[in-house]
Formats: C-alpha cells, structure tokens, sequence
C-alpha cells in the first residue's frame, strides 16, 4: 500500500517546482561560494588544527596570548580544527570554501527533503516551510566548527523523524555514533543530546497522556517499544558524550562558555535579535507565522513537536547563533501544520495568488502562466552552477575570500620586514594574526571570548576608543605595535597621529593602520 494519501501523492515528474528546486540549489551553492570569509572564528581555528596536525597533540593551554599565555584552554573542536586545516593544506582556501557551499546545500536540500516528507509530497506546503529555514539559516554559514555541526545535527533530527513515524529503525542506532562524533567538533553537540532527551519526553507524555499527544503518525512498531528505543538512544547518545580527550570535563566547557560575561555580554551573536535589524526582521515574522498556524492547524500537530518548537523558539529568541537551529528543526513541523489548516482557509490564498499569471505558474505549473519560466530556470540553474565552478577551477587568487578586516597585507608587511613586539591589535586581525604568526607574536587579543576576562576586553575598547588617559594605558602594557582598524578605532588613530614622538605610521591601507614606537 502506498504509504501517501491519493491526494498527496508526489510527483514523478520533472514540474517547474522541480525546476525551481534546482535552481534553489545551485544558488545555495553559488551563495556559499562568493560569500567573503570573515576571520574572527576561522584563522585561529585553523592554526590550532594545524598545530595538532604537526605536533600530534592537543594543546591544554594557550600560547598565543601577549597577556594569558600560559593560561589552560579547553580546544573542544579540535576533530573541526584538524579537519579545517588539513582541507587548507590539501586544495587552498578554495577547497574550503568549496566544501562550505557543499555542507550548506546539502544542510538545506536534507530540510527540503524533510518537508517534502512532512507533507506528503505537497509543493505548496514544503516549499515555503524549506524556505522558511534557508532565510533563518543562510545568514549563518560562515567557516567555523560549528558548520561542520550542521550535517551531524540534522542527520540526528531525521533519523528520529523517520522513526518516530515507524521507519529508520535500525538507523536509529547511528545517532549515539554521531553524537561521538559531534562532542568533538563543536560545542553545539549539548543542542543535539538535548533535541534527543526533548524528543523522548515527548513521546513519552503523549503515550501517557494521549489526549495532549495531537494526531499521531501512523506507528508500525509497539508504542512501547519506540520508547524504549528512544529512551536508549537517548541515554548511549549521552554516555557517548565521555569519548572525547577530556572525558567529563566537556560539560565544564560548555557550563563555562555558558557562564563566561564577555561571551554573554559582548559577542553579538549571542544577544537576543532585534525585531527591527538583522536576522530578527526575518525570525520574528515567521515565528509568528509558525504559530499561527500550528494553532489553526486541524488535528493539532503532536505533542513532541510542539515540545520541539517551543524549545527551540526559546533557545533563538535568547540568542542570534540560535536562530539557524531553530529553522531547521521547525521547517518540517511547519509544512506538516501547513496541511493540517482549513481547507477553506487554504482554497482562498490559492485562489489569491491564482489571480496573477507568476502564481498560477507556481500553483499549478501549467502553461497559463509565463510561457519562459522553464527557460529562465534552466538557465539561471546553469549559470548558478557555473559561477563557482569558475572561481574554483580557473580564479587564481584565495584573496578574494577575505574581508577587509582580515588585515592580511599588513600581516604581510610585517612578515617580510620581521616586525615583532609587543602588539595591541584589533579583535579580527588577532585571528589573523594568529594563523600566520603564531606564538612568535603574541596578540592583545583575539576572538576567543572565554580566554579573556570583561576587566581585559574594557581596556581593549577603552583605547580603541581612546577614552581616559591612553597614553598611561599604553604605557603601562608597554605597546611597541598598533595594528589598528582606520573606521572603528578611528579615536585611537586620531591619537596615535597626534603622537609622532612616541608614534609612526609603518604601513597603511584603505583598512589597517600599523604603528611602532619611536626608537623601535
């Protein structure tokens, strides 16, 4: 029997849906080739992944530090460090970025294929659901472990999607493996433990309280044993946590990256979003969109997944880095509730957007429409495809990955001229600077938030600044080098100039600005 409603059917037809599908690919695939690379979270990740490459070893301290070396650091995602540089060494900064727009397709075709699953194979429920997660999403795909999480977190989600609805239920088995995995690429594996546990309960309290469990999927299996498979699931998933080099000091980790005032209070990503900028113009709409409907959606959606939705809309209405996991879980539970709404309700927006000829298209892909619509997929489709297949085949320069703020000329220039000293630098450059120096220069400071104390990152913006006494500051760390912002720390170089008996210009750019002391 055939495990989709007559009218649910899918179809095995190349549609213009399945046209405008491939072209939804290959611009995921073009976005995650031209999008710049900013360094705050790469270079100094793959200096690591680098050191453990040559040594063998993974550090337990930093060394790169002008005022914490010495101090322990806990590299957690050591497996993505090492993965990231030896994808470096192999094919250049473009084989990573190559394999950035790879995970990023792949991550939104798996959430595509998940809300066609979610709605039987309706186009007009998983198309916008699947684009729901791609405008959350998108805007988060910059080269750090925590991309390399992405494939592990919405495998996990699948496979106990399929299960839950009586299939998968040996590859159910997988998920502690890739928790395994997961523990040691990105702190984000405690996400993936928990979606595990919040899925257990769930099931759980709808088994013992059906009437709060909504509509349930058609089960193949005893409800009973489902949960026990999921309970034990849950619990390997867990104890799998242990295998990684610090054992149980993983939880410290996370408990002290959670913990850490300059993460919580100063790096952007971890601030609610705002609903008049940025990524929150886009979440709070659709959040309000999701709810809606899933309390229109008749039968209710199942308990699980709204135990799901809550949870995560929770975790990305308290910070920015959440927003990209919240998509992805809730995309298919939207096309699923999308099904589910009045069939008036539905029937008036489709006779709506029906009116103009660009809807009819859409709707019901027939010729009433734009008689050039399959042409122009195709071949925007072929042009998405060929665009970095070009910048990866034929470019010949890795610069033009780099942001302006990576400040890679000037680290040049110091390089070739053996400038060295004591360095108070800009945050990005320090990732830089760590990547291609090393511990032969040490940095002021740099992106990795839980090292530094909030009394360190105050005296950093106090003289990028240049407010209070600076020349006292500057003394006092006995700076022989200024790396420097020319827009954001723009006081600080109005200082600096008025200082040419202490101070002079070494090298400038349209972006950087580097100093040394007079008598240097």
């Amino acid at each position: 029997m055939s495990r989709y409603p007559t009218n649910q059917r899918p179809s095995t037809s190349l549609s213009m849906a399945g046209l405008w599908t491939l072209v939804g690919v290959a611009s995921l695939l073009l976005l995650g080739s031209i999008q710049a690379l900013p360094p705050n979270d790469l270079w100094w990740h793959v200096r690591i992944g680098s050191d453990i490459l040559d040594s063998g070893y993974i550090p337990c301290h930093d060394i790169y530090s002008l005022t914490e070396r010495g101090q322990p650091f806990f590299y957690q995602s050591w497996l993505a460090e090492v993965l990231m540089a030896g994808l470096l060494r192999l094919g250049g900064l473009r084989l990573l970025v190559f394999t950035r727009a790879l995970i990023m397709t792949g991550l939104f075709g798996t959430v595509m294929i998940l809300c066609w699953w979610a709605s039987g194979g309706d186009r007009r429920a998983a198309i916008p659901a699947t684009l729901s997660a791609i405008l959350l999403g998108v805007s988060n795909q910059t080269l750090r472990p925590q991309l390399f999480a992405y494939p592990l977190f919405i495998t996990i989600y699948a496979l106990l999607w399929r299960y839950r609805r009586g299939q998968g239920r040996q590859s159910v088995w997988l998920i502690p493996v890739l928790t395994a995995v997961w523990v040691n690429v990105h702190g984000s594996f405690a996400l993936g433990v928990g979606l595990i546990w919040l899925i257990f309960l769930g099931e759980l309290l709808s088994y013992a309280l059906p009437a709060l469990g909504g509509r349930r999927a058609p089960m193949q299996i005893q409800a009973h044993t489902r949960l026990r498979t999921l309970g034990l699931v849950a619990l390997l998933s867990t104890v799998a946590l242990l295998i990684n080099p610090r054992g149980v000091g993983v939880a410290g980790y996370v408990t002290n990256l959670l913990g850490s005032t300059p993460v919580q209070a100063l790096a952007f990503e971890w601030q609610p979003p705002s609903p008049t900028d940025g990524l929150g113009v886009l979440f709070y709409p659709i959040l309000l969109f999701l709810f809606a409907v899933l309390a229109l959606a008749r039968p209710p959606v199942a308990l699980t997944d709204l135990l799901v939705v809550l949870a995560f809309a929770w975790l990305a209405a308290s910070g920015l880095r959440h927003v990209v996991w919240f998509g992805l879980v809730s995309a298919p539970i939207l096309a699923e509730a999308l099904l589910r709404l009045p069939r008036e309700d539905l029937r008036r927006w489709r006779d709506r957007l029906a009116c103009h000829p660009f809807g009819r298209r859409l709707i019901y892909g027939d010729a009433s429409g734009y008689p050039g619509f399959r042409r122009i997929a195709v071949a925007s489709a072929i042009v998405f495809l060929l665009v970095p297949a070009i910048l990866f085949l034929f470019y010949p320069d890795d610069d033009l990955w780099l942001t302006n703020n990576t400040g890679k000329a000037a680290v040049d220039f110091m390089e070739q001229n053996g400038i060295q000293g004591r360095l108070f630098n800009e945050l990005a450059r320090g990732s830089y600077l760590i990547w291609r120096l090393g511990a032969a220069q040490p940095v002021f400071i740099d992106p990795r938030f839980e090292l530094y104390s909030l009394e360190h990152f105050e005296t950093y913006l106090t003289l990028s600044k240049a407010e209070g006494d600076v020349a006292a500051l500057l003394a006092e760390y006995d700076f022989e080098l200024l790396l420097l912002d020319c827009e954001w720390q723009a006081p600080l170089v109005e200082f600096v100039d008025g200082q040419p008996e202490h101070w002079r210009r070494v090298y400038e750019d349209d972006y950087t600005l580097l100093y040394r002391r007079v008598g240097e």
